[in-house]
Formats: structure tokens, sequence, C-alpha cells
């Protein structure tokens, strides 16, 4: 009796040290598949924000002609534009007044098209009627340079805007 307890103890042990190695195996082969899927997850990220800049974003303004303006200089606030690329517009405000209308990207050309301006009354208008004509003018050009927006809108007035959020 003695011999079938011993027999029956060492079989019983052999499936338990073999089921542990199984075990094993089987744990390393899911770590590996959690260690191969944690890695591709970085490097999808890096290419996710390696993406080409856009122009479809909320920018504030920074820089007039490479000058920052006082900030007496603006009654109503800082400009900024929303541009839309779902919507295909642009909205936001010059500074004095809202602005609103369609927006066409050809390139690095903005085409601006049924602009509406709200008619408040402003103590410095002079920047505002330049923005405006120049995106009226159909000759607004931009670019995206070190994550800032770029824009001539003509007349010799080249502004430089931040991104803010989105």
């Amino acid at each position: 009796m003695s011999f079938n307890l011993k027999l029956s103890a060492f079989a019983l042990v052999s499936c338990f040290v073999i089921a542990c190695g199984q075990g094993d195996k089987e744990g390393s082969s899911d770590q590996n598949a959690i260690n191969s899927n944690t890695t591709s997850v970085p490097t999808d990220a890096a290419q996710t924000t390696a993406a080409t800049p856009t122009i479809y974003d909320i920018w504030v303004l920074d820089s007039i002609n490479k000058k920052v303006p006082d900030s007496n200089f603006f009654s109503h606030g800082t400009p900024y534009f929303d541009f839309n690329e779902a919507k295909k517009t642009v909205s936001g405000h010059t500074g004095c007044n809202g602005l609103t209308g369609k927006l066409n990207v050809q390139g690095e050309k903005l085409i601006f098209d049924s602009l509406v301006v709200t008619a408040q009354t402003c103590k410095n208008k002079d920047f505002e009627k330049k923005l405006v004509s120049g995106f009226k003018s159909g000759r607004t050009t931009y670019k995206i340079a070190n994550g800032n927006l770029h824009l001539n809108v003509g007349a010799g007035t080249n502004l430089i805007f931040r991104k803010i959020r989105r």
C-alpha cells in the first residue's frame, strides 16, 4: 500500500509540475502579446503626433509685422480665428468686431466668402480695415512654421498667430 501511495503522490506532483510549466509558457506568450501591443502604441502615437501642421484650428494673434501689439491696441480683446475644416468656415474676432464667413483653402491661398463683420464702434479700426480688406481681396496667403500661423493679408501686413486649443 505504501507503494501505491508513493506512486499516487509522484503522479500528483508530476501533474502539478507539468501544469505549472505550461502555465508559465502560456503566461509568457500572453506577456509577449501584451509587450508587443505596448510597444506598438508609442510607435502609433509618435506617428500621429508628427502629423502635418494644419490651418484648421483656433489661433490667437501674437504679432503684427513682427511687433507685439500694445495691450491697449485692441479695444475688445486680442484677435483670434477658428478655421473649421468640417464646416469650411472661419469665425473669430478682429480685436474690435466679430467675424464669420466661408473658407476655401487652395494650397497656401485662403479664399474667404460671405464675410460678415459686426459693426461695433472701436477706437482703432485701422487694423481691422486692413485685415478684412485683405481677407476680401482673395490674396491672403498662409504658412505654418515653428508651430505658428503666418498670414499675409496684403498691404504690407504680416500677422503671426499661435495655436490656443483644439
